[in-house]
C-alpha cells in the first residue's frame, strides 16, 4: 500500500500498530465524503457525474493493470 502513487487514490503515509490497534496515516484530502459533496449539491450534474466515475475508473485501472491488485 506505501508504493500506491496516483492522484485519485489517497497516499499511506505510515502504519504502525499495537496488540490492539492498527495505526495508518494517510494523507491529508480536504474536502470530505464524495458521499457528503453529493448530498450538499442536491443536484449532481452528468457532466460532474461523468466526471467523478472517470476518476473513479482511473484508479481502479491503476490499482488492477499497473499494481497487480486483486479484490473480491
Amino acid at each position: 500500500m506505501r508504493n500506491l502513487k496516483h492522484d485519485t487514490i489517497v497516499e499511506l503515509l505510515s502504519f504502525s500498530e499495537s496488540r490492539d490497534h492498527y495505526f495508518l496515516i494517510l494523507e491529508l484530502l480536504e474536502g470530505g465524503e464524495l458521499f457528503h459533496q453529493i448530498v450538499k449539491l442536491t443536484y449532481f450534474s452528468e457532466p460532474l457525474a461523468r466526471h467523478v466515475i472517470l476518476q473513479v475508473a482511473q484508479g481502479i485501472r491503476y490499482l488492477h493493470e499497473e499494481r497487480g491488485v486483486v479484490h473480491r
